[in-house]
This record gives structure tokens, sequence and C-alpha cells, in this order.
């Protein structure tokens, strides 16, 4: 493995280990006021050139968060000047959050678990895989297929698992660099509950994109609890 991989490795790990940290929940059962405001955040330090913008990037950083709750309004534009970030809203509870680092045109699955027990018995499947997919678009913009289905149980053959229709979630979005886009999530679909699922893509076109994000991430963390 040459150097360059193990640095953008090494970097990778780093950065999902700071966003983990950084999204964990308070003790206390209300969320962190700086979880919700790096949600979705804006990174100007990644932003290529528009001339640049149309070429693929070498791949896309997906923040991937479940909220409950409502939005007081629509989504402030992305040129927004305000330090809040588009979901400082204290009727918004951070489940999770998760990161992924897709390839163009590349199928990634991570777990999506229901959370909690519900507290009357049902039969919606406790294991939920979430797959997305995305493809670059020659315009710049991100066209991302969103995919939630039950899992099959351990030891099932993938020939031996089939999944109705009714039963999955799926949908395909064009959302531009930095824009986050919002999805309801009926009951059962990975959560007790309905909520909410907010999707953000970071494109990396070179190594130190990662590390740019990284600072990016910790600057506006020390900006919210400030």
């Amino acid at each position: 493995m040459s150097s360059g991989s193990q640095v953008w490795r090494l970097t990778v790990g780093l950065l999902f280990t700071a966003c983990h940290q950084q999204a964990a929940p308070a003790t206390s059962g209300e969320p962190e006021r700086a979880s919700r405001a790096q949600l979705a955040q804006r990174c100007p330090e990644l932003l290529a050139p528009e001339s640049a913008r149309a070429a693929p990037p070498r791949g896309v950083f997906l923040e991937i968060a479940q909220l409950m709750g409502e939005l007081r309004g629509p989504l402030p534009s992305s040129t927004s000047p305000s330090r809040l970030g588009p979901f400082d809203d204290p009727r918004l509870q951070v489940q999770r959050v998760a990161h992924l680092m897709v390839a163009n045109d590349v199928a990634s699955t991570l777990a999506w678990d229901t959370l909690a027990p519900d507290p009357t018995p049902t039969r919606e499947p406790r294991r939920w895989d979430l797959k997305l997919t995305a493809h670059s678009e020659t315009t710049g913009a991100l066209r991302l297929e969103v995919d939630l289905a039950p899992a099959p149980p351990l030891g099932t053959p993938p020939e031996a698992w089939s999944i109705p229709e009714h039963r999955r979630v799926h949908t395909t979005v064009v959302v531009g660099e930095q824009q986050p886009v919002v999805l309801a999530l009926p009951p059962g679909a990975g959560a007790p509950a309905r909520s909410l699922m907010v999707v953000t893509p970071y494109f990396i076109r070179e190594e130190a994109d990662l590390r740019r994000l990284f600072q990016c991430k910790m600057r506006d963390h020390r900006r919210s609890a400030g």
C-alpha cells in the first residue's frame, strides 16, 4: 500500500471518529446544541472553482442523520451567512448520525436497524439495510439513489430472500454539492416512529479535501459551543 493510501485511510478514520463524537446526544436526554448545528453545515473550502465542478469527484462523503420532530420552516439557502445550521432547532432530536464514503456509481450498504424496541409487539423487522448509490451528473449535481429495506435474517442465502415493494422505501433525488436532502421515513422503516432522514453530500476531489472537511467540522463545533 502506498503512503498516499495510508494517509487517505487514516484521515477517513479520524473524520469518522470526530463526527460521531460530536453528534452523540447528551446524557440528560436532550441532544447537544452542536449536534443539530453541525448537521449539513457548509464547508466553502471544499468547493471547487465553477470551471472544475462538472468533473466527477473522486468520491462522495455522505453524512446521514436521523431526526425526530418537525422542521419550523423551509431550510435556509446554502449561501446563508448564518453561523447556525439549518437543523439548529431545539424541537429536533438527533437520533443518530452515520458517515459513508462512496465511489461514483457503486452501491454501498450500511445497517440502519431500529434504534429502540416498540413498547407494543409488532411484526415490523428490527434489522434494515440502507443502500446508497451516488451518480455524478455532468452538470455538477449528484443523483442519489436511496433504498431502505428489511435485512434478511442472519444466515439466509441471498437467493432465498425477496422483499415485496410495499415493504421497501426507495427514491432517487438530485442534489447539489453540500445540499442536504430531507426524506420522511414511515413508522417501522428503521425507526419506532415517524422520523426524518437527512443526507448531505460532500464532494471529495483529492485527499486534502478530507482534511479540510475535518477542519471545517471542528471549527464549526467550536463556534457553536462558544
